[in-house]
């Protein structure tokens, strides 16, 4: 009996079907017969459609390494993935990282930054002619800005990816202690977490962990993970829609993101990443994309591999840069216990711990450096341009 009321109950979504057609009738075992072959047949328009997208967006998922196979073939698919910087190009690199960025710079109340043109056309129009005639003006906000970028660079220099123009910012959000990194050299540190800081070698600690992640391609790793998952689901709705399955019961996320499945066949497709070059790119379906993308990271996070392979490189680039790393230990005492309940995020004490090791490991870094007061022009908390 409970079978034939969730046949039921699943038939009701089916507007004008035989099984309803049944029940009016008063033909109960006909509209339950009718109810089951519609929810087999519904389910099998769903396999195909999730089998057409498996197939066109296999490119995407090798190229994370995700295959099927022994756990022998599985390891081997993601050393060789992650030698192959999970098959994004630079272009496509900078590209989606620069989104990225732009996505985390307007949380909060936006950028910490005093520009002295006000009007956001005359801007634009400006950056157009001449990138370099757009200049901060003077102010304590962007004298941080700049001391920031200063010291990141300084940093940078001792990574394995010194190529990078790398972009340092400040978002304006006290009620976040966080720092990012994106796809491309693109680090965003709040005001929440700056404030915790007692001088220049725990700013520099704090930048030097999201410099570690962009050198590991460990964002680029979440990206391109992301990428597959958006591309799984997108196309399978656009096979939904195109097969006239669009209110099937199970179907519902898939049909909702169809329309940027077509641009999902095509990025599986490409391996350049040029995004200027697709022309089903648009501002939809970037804002689409780029949310999928920090969603997914806020959800997972990097692995706690990944965590602690940032602080071990982090470490080293803070002693490269002549700064003391027990500094590192300071600033992350400092961070909120709350970071420990996710689960990709090692706790804090067992990040201290951990460089802890280093030390009495004998790490280059282990004694000695510096930690700097912050420079007589850098103010806390800055004010704003007059």
């Amino acid at each position: 009996m409970k079978r034939v009321i969730v046949i039921l109950s699943v038939s009701l979504v089916l507007v004008n079907c035989a099984s309803l057609r049944a029940a009016s009738s008063g033909n109960l075992a006909g509209a339950a017969q009718a109810a089951a072959a519609e929810a087999e047949a519904a389910a099998r328009k769903l396999k195909e459609a999730k089998d057409k997208a498996d197939a066109d967006c296999k490119p995407l998922n090798t190229r994370i390494g995700s295959i099927d196979g022994d756990d022998a073939a599985k390891a081997k698919a993601l050393e060789e993935a992650k030698a192959k910087g999970y098959g994004v190009s630079w272009t496509e690199e900078r590209a989606i990282g620069g989104a990225i960025a732009v996505g985390y710079a307007k949380t909060g109340k936006g950028l910490f930054v005093d520009i002295s043109e006000k009007k956001l056309e005359e801007l634009q129009k400006k950056a157009a002619k001449d990138r370099k005639a757009v200049k901060l003006s003077a102010s304590e906000k962007n004298d941080l800005n700049m001391f920031i970028q200063v010291v990141g660079d300084h940093v940078a220099l001792g990574s394995t990816r010194p190529g990078i123009s790398w972009t340092f910012s400040v978002i304006d959000n006290d009620d976040t202690v966080n720092a990012y990194s994106t796809p491309g050299g693109y680090i965003l540190i709040t005001t929440g977490l700056l404030r915790l800081m007692e001088n220049e070698a725990q700013l520099a600690a704090v930048l030097a962990h999201e410099i570690a992640h962009v050198q590991q391609r460990h964002s680029i790793k979440s990206y391109a993970g992301a990428k597959a998952t958006s591309c799984n689901i997108a196309v399978t709705g656009y096979y939904l829609v195109e097969a006239g399955a669009s209110n099937i019961p199970g179907g519902e996320e898939f049909v909702k993101n169809a329309k940027f499945g077509k641009t999902m066949k095509a990025f599986a497709k490409d391996n350049d990443g040029d995004l200027d070059k697709n022309p089903d790119v648009d501002v939809d379906f970037m804002r689409w994309f780029t949310n999928r993308i920090i969603d997914f990271q806020n959800l997972t996070g990097n692995a706690k591999e990944d965590e602690y392979d940032a602080d071990r490189i982090g470490f080293e680039l803070m002693a490269a840069g002549g700064y003391d790393t027990k500094e590192f230990d300071k600033i992350i005492d400092k961070l909120p216990s709350s970071w420990a309940l996710f689960s990709h995020h090692p706790s804090n004490g067992d990040r201290i711990e951990a460089l802890g090791k280093l030390r009495t490991e004998g790490a280059f870094g282990a004694d000695g450096g510096k930690a700097p007061a912050f420079p007589a022009n850098v103010k806390w908390p800055p004010k704003p341009a007059s």
